[in-house]
C-alpha cells in the first residue's frame, strides 16, 4: 500500500502500463476514464474499473462525479468481493470528498475489515487498520486487530495484542458500539487484559512470554482497564501483586502506576490503603541506607498527609508522617533541588492538616505554625516563578489576623499573565461589535483555524504514532482530550460569537450553523463542557473575596445550558433568514412549496420544544444574564408564535397562545427599553451617560430582540404573499388575525430599532463633549463627596498616585469608551 495519507493522490500499481500512469499523474482524468476502461475490458482486472471509476468522479458533471462512489457501494452490498488493498486505496481518495460524506465504517472499513479476514497475515493488514483508526472507525479496527492478534499468537510482534485489547476497550466506551454491546466488549477487554496479567504472575520477573504484561505501558493499559470494568477488590489486589503491583514497579523506578493508584483509591475513599501505600514507598531506602527520593513526589506527600488526618488514631498517624519528613530534611543538602522543594511543601501541608489540638503554642504577638511554615517555604523558594501558585490555595485558607501577619512579613509581588478566550471573547459581539469591524484580522480566525485544524478528522492528530509506538496510556488520554474538545462551550462560543458579529456589522454569513464542520457532532443531547482555566488569574486576596475571574467576566461563565440556547438561536434565525438560490426553480412548485412548510414546522418544533426545556431548566437564572435570559426566551416565544402560525388554518381559531405569546414579546421589548433607552437621553448628565457605557449588553439584547421580531414578521409575511399566490382559492396562507398581529409587533420593534439608534447618536455627542478628564480624576478620587472620612480617605490616596499617570489612564478610558460607540454607530439596525 503506497504511503499516501488520506487527502493525496495514491500511485497507481507497478504493473500499469506507462501511459496510463502518466495520464494518472498529470490528472488527465478523460485520457485516464478511456484507457482505463480498454485495459479492464481486455484484462478482465477489476483494478482498472477501479481507476476508471475513481478517474470519472474527478470530472465536472454531477453524474461523473458519484461513480467512484456508486462503484464503492456495489462493493460494499456484493459479500463476495474483496477487492485489494490499492484498489481501496484508490476509492478512498476519490470519495475523500464525498456529499453527503459517506459512512466509513459501513462501506470503505467494511472492505478493509473484509480483505484482511481474507488476508490475516499479510503485512498490509496494519495498513488497514492504520486506516480505519485515522477514520475513527472504531468498529472494523478492532475487527482488524483481533484478526491480527488471532493470526500471529506466537511472533514477537506484542503490538497486536495489546492493539486488540486497546481497540476492544474503546470501543466499548464509544457511541459507535452496536446497541446492547458495550458491556460485552468491555468484558472482552477485562479477560484479555487479565490473561496477560496471570501470565505476568506465572512467569515471573524473568518471563519470555508474548502474552505477558512487560512494558510499562502495557501495565498502565492493565490498570486503566481494570479499574473502570473490574471490582474494586481486583484492582486492589493487582496493586498489591508482586510482579506488577505499585509498590513492584516503583521499585522499578516507574511512578506513574503507584500515582495512579492512589489517585483511584482516592476517589473511591481507601484513605487507609493510601495510607499503607505511602507509608511503604516513603519508608524505602538506597543500598546505602540513605532514605530514598523516589517516591518523594510532591503529590504523594500531599495525598499521605490527607490520608493521616482521616486515620481513626491522628496523632500516631502524624507522628509518623513528622518522622518520616524529619528524616527526608536531614540529608535534603544532599539531593537535588527538587526533592528539597517537594519537602518543604510537604511541611506546608503537614502544618495546615495537623490537628488543632496537635498544633505547638505560639506566643500572643508571634506568626502561627501555619504562617511560619509558609514564610520559610518563601524564604527558600522566593526566587522560582511557581512559587505563588504553589502557596496561593494555603494562603486563602489562612485567617484575618494570620494573613495579616504573614503580610508584615513579606510584600506581596503581583505577576500579570494572560487568561484564555473565553475571558476575552464571551459576549464580545454584545459589549464592542465594532471590534470586528475593518482591514484587521478577524477576531475569531485564532479559535476558529484551531478547532477546525483540530476536529478535521474524526480521529485525534497523531493517534496512530501513539498505536504504532505502543504509548496506550496516551491513546486513551488523546481520545478523551478529543471528546471533550468537540462537547466544549468554548467550540460554540467560537461560531456563535462570530456569526453575531458579523449579522451586527452587515456582513454574510457563509452557511448555517448546522453546516459548520466543527459544530458536527454537538447536537441537543450533547452535555458541553467548560474548559477554561482560570488559573491564569490568580486570586491575589484570600478565599474571602471574589476570584479575580469573576470580576473581570462579564456575566455568568460559560455552560451547557447557555451555550444550547445560542445555538438553538442560530438555528431559528437560520430558517427565518434562508432565502433559496434565485435559480432555484423546482419542477413541481407545490410539492416543493408544502415540503420546505412541513420542514419549517418540523425546524420549529424541535427548536421550540429544545429552548423551553432549557429555559425551564433547574438554577438557570444564575448561568444567564438577565438580558440574556430576555433575549432568549423571546426567540423561544417567537418560535412557539410561529409555529402557531404554520399550523393554523385560515378558517380556524386562533388559539389563545398566539396572543399570550405576543403580549409577552411586548411587555419584554418595555423592560429592555426601560433597562437601557427610556431613563432620559444619556446626554442629560455625565453619571448618566456613564451608566449607559456600562450597559450596551442590555443595548445589544434589545437590537437583537428587536430584530428577531422583525424577521420572523417578515417571514411570515413572505409565507403568507407566496401561499396566496400558488393558491387563489384563499384557503392557504396565514389567519388574518395573525397577519394583523404579527404587524403589531413589526411596528413596535421598528420603534425600538429607531430609539436604539437616538441612544447610540446620544451618546456618541455626549462624549464628543469636553471635560471628561476633569469628571474621572473627580470621580476616581471622590473630590465631589460631601462626607469627611470620604475626604480624608481620597486626600490620603491622592498624595500617593501619580496625578500624571492618573490624567493618562482616564484619557486611555475615555478614549476607548469613545471608539467603542463609534463602533456601535457601524452596527446595522435592520
Amino acid at each position: 500500500m503506497t504511503s499516501y495519507g488520506r487527502y493525496y493522490r495514491p500511485a497507481l500499481k507497478n504493473s500499469v502500463d506507462v501511459q496510463l500512469q502518466t495520464a494518472f499523474s498529470d490528472g488527465n482524468w478523460s485520457t485516464v476514464v478511456r484507457l482505463a476502461a480498454k485495459r479492464a475490458q481486455s484484462l478482465k482486472d477489476a483494478y482498472y474499473e477501479a481507476i476508471r471509476a475513481c478517474a470519472e468522479s474527478q470530472l465536472e458533471g454531477p453524474s461523473e462525479r458519484s461513480a467512484a462512489v456508486l462503484a464503492l457501494d456495489a462493493l460494499v452490498r456484493n459479500p463476495t468481493a474483496v477487492p485489494d488493498v490499492e484498489t481501496l486505496d484508490l476509492y478512498e481518495w476519490a470519495c475523500r470528498d464525498a456529499q453527503p460524506s459517506l459512512a466509513y465504517s459501513e462501506t470503505l472499513g467494511a472492505l478493509r475489515s473484509r480483505w484482511v479476514k481474507a488476508n490475516p497475515r499479510s503485512v498490509l493488514g496494519i495498513e488497514c487498520l492504520k486506516a480505519c483508526i485515522q477514520n475513527w472507525d472504531l468498529i472494523n479496527a478492532q475487527q482488524i486487530a483481533a484478526t491480527l492478534d488471532k493470526a500471529s499468537p506466537n511472533t514477537n510482534d506484542r503490538r497486536y495484542m495489546f492493539w486488540n485489547v486497546t481497540l476492544t476497550y474503546l470501543l466499548s466506551i464509544s457511541a459507535q458500539c452496536p446497541e446492547g454491546k458495550s458491556r460485552i466488549y468491555g468484558m472482552l477487554a477485562t479477560k484479555l487484559v487479565e490473561r496477560a496479567a496471570e501470565a505476568a504472575e506465572t512467569t515471573g520477573e524473568g518471563n519470555t512470554s508474548d502474552r505477558s504484561l512487560r512494558e510499562e505501558e502495557e501495565i498502565i493499559l492493565f490498570y486503566h482497564i481494570i479499574e473502570a470494568q473490574a471490582p474494586p477488590e481486583t484492582f486492589l489486589k493487582s496493586m498489591r501483586s508482586s510482579s506488577i503491583g505499585a509498590l513492584r514497579q516503583l521499585e522499578d523506578g516507574r511512578k506513574y502506576l503507584f500515582l495512579r493508584g492512589l489517585t483511584a483509591f482516592a476517589k473511591r475513599g481507601d484513605w487507609n490503603i493510601i495510607y499503607d501505600f505511602c507509608s511503604q514507598a516513603l519508608a524505602r531506602t538506597d543500598a546505602d541506607g540513605s532514605p530514598s527520593f523516589l517516591a518523594a513526589d510532591w503529590r504523594v506527600w500531599k495525598i499521605f498527609v490527607e490520608a493521616a488526618s482521616k486515620q481513626p488514631d491522628e496523632q500516631s498517624a502524624f507522628r509518623k508522617v513528622q518522622e518520616m519528613l524529619q528524616k527526608l530534611v536531614s540529608v535534603k543538602s544532599k539531593v537535588a533541588q527538587m526533592y528539597v522543594k517537594n519537602i518543604s511543601l510537604a511541611s506546608v501541608e503537614f502544618a495546615f492538616r495537623l490537628p488543632t489540638n496537635l498544633l505547638p503554642l505560639s506566643g500572643k504577638d508571634l506568626p502561627t505554625p501555619r504562617v511560619l511554615q509558609i514564610c520559610f517555604f518563601l524564604d527558600q523558594h522566593y526566587n522560582k516563578l511557581s512559587v505563588f501558585d504553589d502557596i496561593k490555595d494555603y494562603i486563602g485558607q489562612l485567617s484575618f489576623d494570620e494573613t495579616k501577619s504573614l503580610l508584615d512579613v513579606m510584600i506581596p509581588k503581583i505577576s500579570e499573565k494572560d487568561a484564555l478566550s473565553p475571558l476575552f471573547f464571551d459576549r464580545l459581539s454584545s459589549l464592542s461589535p465594532g471590534l470586528f469591524h475593518g482591514d484587521r484580522r478577524p477576531l475569531m480566525e485564532p479559535l476558529r483555524s484551531y478547532y477546525s485544524s483540530s476536529l478535521k478528522d474524526r480521529a485525534p492528530v497523531k493517534i496512530w504514532d501513539a498505536f504504532a509506538a505502543g504509548s496506550y496510556s496516551a491513546i486513551l488520554d488523546m481520545v478523551e482530550y478529543m471528546d471533550r474538545l468537540r462537547r466544549s462551550c468554548t467550540l460554540v462560543m467560537t461560531a456563535v460569537e462570530e456569526r453575531r458579529a458579523t449579522r451586527a456589522i452587515g456582513g454574510k454569513l457563509d452557511s448555517g450553523i448546522d453546516e459548520l464542520p466543527m459544530l458536527s457532532e454537538v447536537t441537543e443531547h450533547a452535555t458541553l463542557v467548560n474548559v477554561t482555566d482560570y488559573g491564569s488569574l490568580p486570586n491575589l486576596e484570600s478565599s474571602f473575596v471574589p476570584p479575580l475571574a469573576d470580576l473581570v467576566r462579564i456575566g455568568p461563565e460559560l455552560t451547557n445550558e447557555r451555550s444550547h440556547l445560542a445555538l438553538l438561536t442560530e438555528q431559528y434565525l437560520d430558517v427565518i433568514d434562508h432565502k433559496p438560490p434565485k435559480d432555484y426553480k423546482p419542477s413541481k412548485a407545490n410539492d416543493a412549496a408544502l415540503k420546505d412548510t412541513a420542514a419549517t414546522i418540523e425546524s420549529m418544533a424541535r427548536i421550540q420544544q429544545a429552548m423551553s426545556a432549557f429555559l425551564h431548566g433547574e438554577g438557570l437564572m444564575a448561568k444567564l444574564t438577565g438580558p440574556e435570559e430576555t433575549y432568549y426566551s423571546s426567540v423561544s416565544l417567537l418560535s412557539a408564535m410561529l409555529l402557531t402560525a404554520l399550523t393554523t388554518g385560515r378558517s380556524a381559531a386562533v388559539p389563545p397562545s398566539f396572543a399570550l405569546c405576543s403580549s409577552t414579546l411586548k411587555s419584554t421589548i418595555e423592560a429592555l427599553q426601560a433597562a437601557c433607552v427610556s431613563k432620559g437621553l444619556p446626554s442629560t448628565s455625565r453619571l448618566s451617560t456613564f451608566y449607559a457605557l456600562s450597559n450596551h449588553h442590555t443595548l445589544s439584547a434589545l437590537r437583537d430582540t428587536a430584530l428577531a421580531i422583525k424577521h420572523t414578521v417578515a417571514f411570515m409575511q413572505a409565507f403568507n404573499e407566496r401561499e396566496s399566490a400558488r393558491d387563489r382559492s384563499g384557503k392557504s396562507g396565514l389567519h388574518k388575525e395573525v397577519v394583523a398581529e404579527a404587524r403589531v409587533l413589526d411596528t413596535i420593534a421598528t420603534r425600538s430599532l429607531a430609539e436604539v439608534r437616538n441612544h447610540i447618536k446620544a451618546l456618541k455627542e455626549a462624549l464628543g463633549q469636553g471635560g471628561w478628564l476633569d469628571q474621572m480624576t473627580e470621580w476616581t478620587l471622590g473630590t465631589e463627596s460631601d462626607d469627611v472620612e470620604v475626604q480624608e480617605l481620597w486626600s490620603a490616596v491622592s498624595d500617593i498616585i501619580d496625578t500624571s499617570m492618573l490624567e493618562d489612564w482616564a484619557g486611555r478610558a475615555v478614549e476607548s469608551w469613545r471608539e467603542g460607540v463609534k463602533g456601535w454607530s457601524t452596527v446595522k439596525l435592520e
